[in-house]
């Protein structure tokens, strides 16, 4: 999965960020271009943190398991 969050602020925070900085950058650029950097920089995030630390999944970024 993508985007997963371990607790509850950090996804209030998310959501708060993509009300009220995104959607005026949404109707800038438009709503594809925001899908396409949202969608490749999910996956190039967690394909970085694949490759750098192969033995130590993390959910957020406030959390990490070990």
């Amino acid at each position: 999965m993508l985007w997963m969050f371990s607790r509850m602020i950090p996804l209030l925070i998310t959501i708060g960020f993509q009300l009220f900085i995104m959607r005026d950058v949404e109707k800038m650029i438009g709503w594809l271009h925001i899908g396409i950097i949202y969608i490749v920089s999910g996956i190039a995030g967690s394909l970085s943190s694949a490759i750098f630390l192969p033995y130590h999944p993390e959910v957020s970024r406030c959390v990490k398991f070990r």
